[in-house]
């Protein structure tokens, strides 16, 4: 910034997203969870996250937030697999991550169920936004 060598933390930017790509797609036939809603949880791509934990504690250690990305366009869960917000909101509690962007590719669409499981679990604040959609969160089924 004029001149100076400047961090983008420096200037603000004190949180990194994890887009499309975290997901074991297909991992039980139930494209990225083990199992059928309202049970299925999140399967991780082991490969490219082996300690997910790790890199969480090391970002918040280095004051960085980390965002997560769901209703994912790699590996998307339309209607056959209904939505599992709930499962979603407690994963991310248990990973301790900082925020989440959902994008229109899935079945978790409903903003207003997001933010219901996330204010019932905790008062950590977790951005949750839409990733672009023509249709409104709130009104779609």
């Amino acid at each position: 910034v004029n001149g100076v060598p400047t961090s983008l933390a420096e200037i603000g930017y004190n949180n990194g997203g994890v887009d499309d790509g975290w997901q074991h797609c297909d991992a039980y036939e139930h494209l990225f969870h083990n199992a059928s809603a309202p049970n299925g949880w999140p399967v991780l791509n082991a490969t490219e996250f082996p300690d997910l934990p790790s890199l969480i504690a090391w970002a918040h250690n280095n004051s960085l937030g980390v965002n997560w990305y769901f209703n994912n366009c790699k590996c998307s869960e339309h209607e056959a697999y209904p939505a599992n917000e709930a499962n979603d909101v407690a994963w991310m509690r248990m990973m301790d991550l900082d925020g989440v962007k959902l994008d229109g590719c899935g079945s978790s669409m409903n903003t207003s169920n997001w933010n219901k499981y996330i204010n019932e679990t905790s008062n950590k604040a977790i951005l949750t936004e839409d990733g672009g959609n023509d249709v409104p969160p709130s009104t779609r089924n």
